[in-house]
């Protein structure tokens, strides 16, 4: 089965084992799998100097039709016939994106020892009660009772901000695209306000994790983890909140790299290699395959013009009001489920005022402090905070009979690898 072949065929899974994927996401994906094919084979068969020019690509992509020949086909000779090697590569890159492909990449960058088996993980989508779907990203085989950690990422990323934290965790788990990210349909009215955010999350929660034992959010979805913590108390049975408390709202530091890689000027590109490119500007220090990976995963080309455009710029938004998140301290304070602060120390979106109140509101909060670590702890030290994961989902719960803390085999291998790289 050749790549797009294997792309097609990602499965979208419902609770009961059927197939489902919404009318929309279903157009997108097979109208922009199928002309992106079309326009970069074209391409790579030395379809003209102007590839980069909007107007010329859109052309060629509808003109390509005919084109059966698959990408394997192409010789290499004709990769250098292009207008630059390196754009070549990068439509290549595209045109063998497989989702769930790019985990022994991503073990080779974290320096993880080879896996003998793939992770098991597939790609599912819940259906709201209002007709919209939520997707997420499912780590095992385990039924919905047994899943264990429910993860929530900020805004603008999408469920694969997660994946290296999961490969290290090994353990089942729901990573959810938040409406109007990733392949999630849009947020109810285009809002992305916690509390609207934590009755969506609530919904699929009760479809895929409905006892899970640990809620994580990082940035704009540790927010909505506080919403629904007072929504749904009985869902957030732990909660932790990766560099985010509701001081947040009043911060205005640098923009992450997670966050610099779908910002900035430029919101729609005539090239999946311009894009890539861009982002690249911007991001120096990162590994090539590292930004090619996360490009691919947040991308998509818009159907009517053909552009490549975020997959958080597909539908119109409408920013929170700053009232909205007046009683997040409120929330935050009253939650009985055990808490963990984790801070990433190079990081200005959360300070010691925050912390500090955090502990005034909530005195039985654990704060840990994640060295090395900008905003996305997750993206900076993935293997610093699967450790403090693994921990904390076996802390007590409230009324829970102590249970002693089991030595799994993962955690002696996180520890030694963390002590290898000086974490």
């Amino acid at each position: 089965m050749n790549a797009a072949a294997r792309r097609s065929a990602i499965s979208w899974i419902g609770q009961d084992g059927s197939a489902i994927l919404s009318p929309a996401e279903y157009k997108e994906q097979m109208a922009a799998s199928e002309q992106a094919r079309r326009r970069m084979i074209v391409d790579l068969l030395g379809g003209g100097a102007g590839t980069g020019g909007g107007g010329s690509g859109t052309g060629r992509g509808r003109g390509s039709s005919s084109t059966a020949a698959a990408p394997a086909a192409v010789p290499p000779q004709s990769c250098k016939a292009a207008s630059s090697v390196h754009k070549c590569e990068e439509d290549e890159a595209y045109l063998s994106y497989d989702e769930l492909g790019m985990f022994d990449e991503l073990c080779a960058e974290l320096d993880l020892p080879p896996r003998l088996h793939p992770p098991c993980v597939s790609r599912q989508s819940f259906k709201l009660r209002d007709g919209r779907f939520m997707s997420a990203l499912k780590w095992g085989t385990e039924p919905p009772e047994l899943v264990e950690l429910v993860l929530l990422h900020g805004g603008k990323q999408n469920a694969h901000t997660w994946d290296a934290v999961a490969l290290a965790l090994n353990r089942p788990l729901i990573a959810l695209d938040l409406p109007s990210h990733g392949h999630s349909d849009t947020a109810l009215d285009g809002l992305h306000e916690p509390d609207a955010l934590a009755a969506d999350i609530a919904e699929v929660m009760d479809q895929c994790a409905p006892r899970a034992k640990l809620l994580c959010g990082m940035s704009l979805g540790g927010l909505a983890a506080i919403s629904l913590s007072a929504l749904r108390p009985e869902l957030v049975r732990r909660l932790v909140l990766v560099d985010v408390t509701p001081g947040i709202t009043t911060k205005t530091g640098a923009p992450s790299s997670e966050e610099v890689i779908s910002t900035g000027v430029e919101k729609s590109f005539a090239t999946f290699g311009a894009m890539l490119s861009s982002v690249a500007a911007r991001n120096p220090s990162r590994p090539h395959t590292w930004l090619r990976r996360n490009v691919l995963h947040n991308t998509v080309q818009r159907v009517e013009d053909e552009v490549w455009i975020w997959r958080y710029e597909r539908y119109p938004r409408r920013h929170p009001r700053r009232c909205a998140f007046a009683a997040l301290w409120d929330q935050l304070g009253a939650t009985t489920a055990p808490t963990l602060l984790i801070r990433g120390t190079h990081s200005r979106m959360v300070d010691g005022s925050d912390e500090a109140e955090l502990r005034r509101r909530l005195p039985t909060a654990r704060v840990e402090h994640v060295q090395g670590a900008g905003h996305c702890v997750q993206s900076d030290q993935p293997l610093r905070l699967a450790a403090l994961l693994d921990e904390f989902v076996q802390v007590p719960t409230a009324g829970a009979a102590h249970v002693p803390v089991q030595c799994r085999d993962l955690r002696i291998d996180l520890k030694c690898i963390e002590a290898c790289q000086g974490l």
